[in-house]
């Protein structure tokens, strides 16, 4: 089994802040208007859970496209995913 941050596979999920939360909170319609004040409740929770780096690195691992994981809006986790191959294709060509 994975370890991760001293968590056995997905033991970190049961330290999770958003464990209590209304699940509906951190799948948002919109990113703007109303919708930009539900992402803005559901990140507040990520930024208080102990397990939020645990919970990115899964989303990003796992290729989910939709819902706030980490403390991230998928076109967050998208950007970080394009900087990210960037820099890894980048320190490639510099080795070669």
């Amino acid at each position: 089994m994975a370890e991760t941050n001293g968590y056995a596979g997905d033991e970190w999920r049961e330290r999770a802040a958003c464990r209590d939360e209304d699940p509906e909170l951190f799948f948002p319609i919109s990113e703007v208007g109303l919708g930009a004040k539900q992402v803005d409740r559901a990140k507040a929770v990520c930024a208080r859970c102990p397990v939020a780096s645990e919970c990115l690195a899964d989303a990003l691992s796992n290729g989910l496209d939709f819902g706030i994981f980490g403390g991230m809006t998928p076109r967050e986790r998208r950007s970080l995913s394009r900087r990210n191959t960037r820099a890894v294709s980048a320190e490639r060509s510099a080795r070669d």
